[in-house]
């Protein structure tokens, strides 16, 4: 049932701990390669000079003496040192691991330990920067995990640019949740996540207990990009240019693209400036220009060739379809069509939204979602009254020793 949305309240970023920022290494600090603060990134995203380097670079996070999760042996990881948001009964957790072909991949698990699992899906050439709202609201329920692709955000690169199509990107979480022991999950795609979250549910069923598709489309993305097929027509013509000139093409996007001109073209073609704020979706154009080029045009063309309808018929699990009433990039009608495919899904279309809705309506979508879940019996809070006593003493201790 299609239902504009009334404006929500945007909900508030999850507070920040107490610890501030550690001082410059010194003229004497190890090289950048034994720092561990670093060791999820991958060098080559990283450019070469731009004036936005020092607001890019992580703060370091001191690694605690406590070993892996378990279900997890084997993989590299390390805990947060800033509190988790709103209390809630595990710590944030950063971790690394290597998939089956060899690629690391840099996940982090929030919120409640013993709670259901919900696990966060980007869009292409994003790094959770649209999440920004919703996860810590979330994590107030739910066990939360959200994986960064291959070549995407502190994960690694894979071996073969090629080999970071949508196929790779199901297995790779279908891997990460195995090896850390976590239940099936609610799927939560925007953008080409949404194509993910099919995928998975269409070759890992066991992974999966819903879906929460928002601002995507069930494939051909270049098809009715902006309402015209000319993405599509242009593909192959960019791709060879892009290879003939991969050098001084990079150049230009990691110099142009994480620009104020840039978030202002942003404004004008898509995004509502007068409810996104610069500092939420410039993230997202400087993840943007650190990335392989030839990885993006790999990702991009599985993407635009790659076609989910075929199958929709045989994912009979509660999908909810929500997206924005202005999303250009994904128009409203693809959303109409997975809705109308999956066998259980709702569609809920909210005014005054585009491509990044999430951001722009972060209320509305928070309540939208909340209601799905509610209604489908997805997420249930756990009573703080049947809480084990030791948890409750682990977070106090943990609270006495910071």
């Amino acid at each position: 049932m299609e239902r504009p949305r009334p404006a929500g309240r945007p909900v508030g970023r999850a507070p920040r701990g107490p610890r501030g920022p550690p001082p410059a290494p010194g003229p004497g600090a190890p090289p950048r390669g034994a720092q561990p603060h670093l060791a999820g990134h991958v060098p080559l995203l990283r450019p070469a000079a731009h004036p936005l380097r020092a607001a890019l670079r992580p703060t370091r996070r001191r690694r605690a003496a406590r070993g892996p999760p378990r279900g997890a042996s084997g993989a590299g990881h390390r805990r947060s040192s800033r509190p988790d948001p709103a209390g809630l009964d595990a710590p944030a957790v950063k971790g690394q691991l290597r998939v089956s072909d060899g690629t690391r991949l840099a996940y982090r698990l929030t919120g409640v330990e013993r709670g259901p699992t919900v696990a966060l899906l980007d869009g292409i050439s994003c790094a959770g920067f649209i999440f920004r709202h919703l996860e810590p609201h979330l994590a107030q329920r739910a066990r939360v995990l959200h994986v960064h692709y291959r070549g995407h955000g502190r994960s690694g690169l894979p071996r073969a640019a090629g080999a970071c199509t949508l196929p790779h990107l199901a297995r790779d979480l279908d891997e990460v949740m195995g090896r850390l022991g976590l239940g099936p999950a609610v799927l939560i795609g925007h953008s080409m996540g949404v194509q993910v979250a099919l995928e998975v549910a269409w070759r890992y069923p066991a992974r999966v207990t819903g879906q929460v598709l928002m601002c995507g489309s069930h494939g051909r993305v270049l098809d009715t990009f902006k309402h015209t097929d000319l993405g599509a027509q242009l593909l192959p013509t960019l791709d060879r240019f892009t290879r003939r000139y991969r050098g001084a093409v990079s150049r230009a996007v990691r110099a142009v693209l994480p620009t104020g001109l840039t978030y202002l073209l942003a404004v004008a073609s898509e995004i509502k400036g007068e409810h996104v704020r610069k500092a939420d979706f410039m993230p997202y154009l400087e993840h943007f220009a650190r990335m392989p080029l030839d990885l993006f045009m790999a990702t991009l063309e599985d993407a635009s060739h790659r076609r989910s309808l075929p199958f929709l018929g045989h994912l009979d699990v509660p999908s909810l379809v929500v997206t924005g009433a202005e999303d250009s990039f994904t128009p409203v009608r693809q959303s109409r069509e997975l809705a109308e495919a999956l066998p259980d899904a709702e569609l809920d279309v909210i005014e005054g939204a585009s491509h990044v809705g999430p951001l722009e309506r972060p209320g509305a979508f928070v309540a939208s979602i909340d209601g799905f879940l509610r209604r489908r019996g997805l997420l249930v809070r756990p009573s703080p009254t049947r809480a084990p006593v030791g948890s409750w003493i682990a977070r106090w201790a943990s609270a006495q020793s910071r």
